[in-house]
């Protein structure tokens, strides 16, 4: 091989190598994940995706609790209502049908007594038909529990001889405050009933409401 030739020679190989070298350093620069199929994502493109899942995630998070918050709050509302509506329904049941208000009576080896926070209705007996039992009583009490505040209780108790059916019956576990006026401080002259009941739900989503209502005896 002549001198001119050995220098071509020599210069081809390090002009190959450096040319591999160039094309190892342009790919380096552009890194790629890629794929089987040899389609793929640079580094930056990888990272815009990232963030874009980052936002979707806290977007849907955020919607998430918003939704569950407003579920708790409307479950509470509709919990509070249905309280206050069959408080409602049954002190003007019972007081419709009342001939008058009881002083005190005792069930269950607890005395209650007609006052603020009770009120006792003296019902006539009703036999299997439902016609009037003369000279028969049955009562109906509608009071704050003794034992916890926050519970409204109704409780039926029936003469021996009354077809009425007992009752224990947990009218709300939400209250928070029970206000009952009568038309006349003489209990036993009394002829009507006013009273203000409020009930409440707290928690992450605080919910009351309030009802009136007034209820005549039927004499």
């Amino acid at each position: 091989m002549t001198t001119k030739g050995f220098i071509q020679h020599h210069f081809s190989t390090w002009k190959m190598k450096l040319e591999k070298h160039n094309q190892f350093l342009v790919h380096a620069q552009t890194f790629r994940f890629v794929s089987k199929s040899g389609a793929g994502f640079t580094l930056p493109e990888t990272l815009v995706v990232i963030a874009l899942l980052l936002v979707v995630m806290v977007v849907g998070l955020e919607i998430f609790v918003n939704n569950n918050r407003f579920y708790e709050g409307q479950t509470g509302q509709i919990e509070l209502t249905s309280n206050s509506r069959e408080a409602a329904d049954r002190i003007a049941e019972y007081g419709r049908e009342a001939v008058a208000f009881e002083p005190s009576y005792t069930y269950d080896s607890v005395l209650y007594t007609t006052a603020e926070t009770t009120v006792i209705f003296r019902l006539p007996g009703r036999d299997a038909s439902g016609d009037i039992l003369t000279g028969i009583y049955d009562y109906a009490i509608v009071t704050v529990d003794p034992n916890n505040s926050s519970r409204l209780l109704l409780i039926v108790d029936p003469d021996a001889t009354s077809a009425r059916p007992e009752r224990e019956h947990l009218l709300s576990e939400r209250l928070t405050a029970l206000e009952f006026t009568y038309d006349n401080v003489s209990i036993a002259s009394a002829g009507s009933v006013s009273f203000e009941i409020s009930f409440a739900v707290s928690g992450r989503v605080p919910s009351a409401e309030t009802i009136y209502g007034q209820v005549t005896l039927r004499n």
